[in-house]
């Protein structure tokens, strides 16, 4: 039994490392989310609107099918102001939400008026509202990108060592 939960636990932490984000990119009309198990295009055909997040848009979110935490958010959530949204999340103070005809998503941009600004070049989008602009910070996704993937490693060797110890024990026959 112990080695099965250990087994569960090393896939369980391997999968959400996998799907988690890795950087975006937007080109030919999309925003790609990167990720080590494949890559996401969410079309940026029909853009109604493209912003940052404010507090009410997260308010009384729900997780209905997808990761709450571990390596970031993302998968389908609901909130009571944007409905049912898939999330790209892995840092929740640079949040940006994308609506078009046909979908919402909210991904985490480290430069949020960069990726806002490329987004409006791409596909020209109305122009939010003063007060619903958060400021974004300038942090290097190349580094993120790097100590994310030295953490997953990290992580990954942690949990085959674990495994081995389990294994490995042997308590020996019992006394009487």
């Amino acid at each position: 039994p112990g080695v099965v939960v250990g087994c569960l636990a090393a896939l369980l932490l391997a999968g959400a490392y996998a799907w988690s984000p890795r950087s975006y990119t937007i080109l030919a009309q999309s925003i790609v989310v990167e990720r080590l198990i494949g890559s996401v295009h969410f079309p940026l055909d029909s853009v109604r609107e493209a912003r940052a997040t404010t507090a009410d848009d997260l308010r009384g979110a729900l997780r209905l099918f997808g990761n709450g935490g571990l390596f970031g958010y993302y998968g389908l959530f609901r909130t009571s102001k944007l409905g049912k949204c898939t999330w790209y999340v892995t840092n929740q103070r640079h949040m940006v939400v994308v609506i078009t005809g046909a979908k919402t998503a909210v991904f985490s941009p480290d430069n949020v008026d960069g990726f806002l600004a490329a987004i409006r070049a791409t596909a020209p989008t109305p122009l939010p509202p003063p007060c619903a602009v958060l400021p974004g910070s300038l942090q290097s996704q190349g580094a993120r990108s790097r100590v994310g993937i030295q953490m997953g490693a990290a992580i990954g060797i942690l949990v085959i060592l674990l495994v081995a110890l389990v294994f490995a024990y042997s308590p020996g026959p019992p006394s009487y």
